[in-house]
């Protein structure tokens, strides 16, 4: 069985985590939550779930493997679009470009996440975990190194101008004047 539901402030995530031996997390994607989870294996989105990848916006990139695991999953393209403009998407859009697995209205969306979890489960535990280890390798050969790089850059950011003008802009509600420096 799926376990775990995660309420944050401001907002609600049901986050159902399969098994600790397969590592597989299904999350619901609720229309008050502040980011898009990238780093989930299934996803149902709401359709009102308008959320987006706003880190250019104040001056950094998305890190904890959003650079490096969201081109694996709605393409390079779609990628950029989404990390470089920080541009919000509904549910539709993000299942439409392969973010989201399924779409479900906000009263059904913890049902639709526990049926795509128990759909994880139906399967051979080991069967399912190297399935999915095999996929991650592939869609992602070199993601120790990009991880890597996303340290990397997150520091230089983090200790530039446009990060305290983009974290000020933020907090005044105003947007932010970008000096590129």
């Amino acid at each position: 069985m799926c376990a775990g539901t995660d309420t944050a402030a401001g907002g609600f995530t049901a986050t159902f985590t399969a098994t600790a031996t397969r590592g597989s997390t299904c999350t619901a994607i609720d229309p008050r939550e502040e980011r898009l989870p990238a780093s989930r294996e299934a996803k149902c989105a709401e359709p009102r779930a308008d959320r987006g990848i706003i880190e250019v916006r104040l001056g950094l990139l998305p890190d904890l493997g959003g650079c490096s695991r969201l081109p694996a999953i709605v393409g390079l393209g779609n990628a950029k679009e989404l990390i470089m403009t920080g541009k919000p998407i509904d549910g539709h859009e993000a299942h439409r470009i392969g973010f989201a697995n399924r779409i479900a209205p906000a009263e059904e969306l913890e049902a639709c996440t526990q049926g795509l979890a128990d759909e994880l489960l139906a399967g051979a535990p080991r069967a399912v975990g190297l399935a999915k280890r095999v996929m991650d390798v592939a869609a992602k050969p070199a993601l120790s190194e990009t991880l890597a790089r996303e340290l990397e850059a997150q520091e230089v950011l983090a200790a530039s101008e446009d990060f305290v003008e983009g974290a000020a802009a933020f907090l005044e509600q105003r947007p932010p004047e970008f000096a590129g420096r």
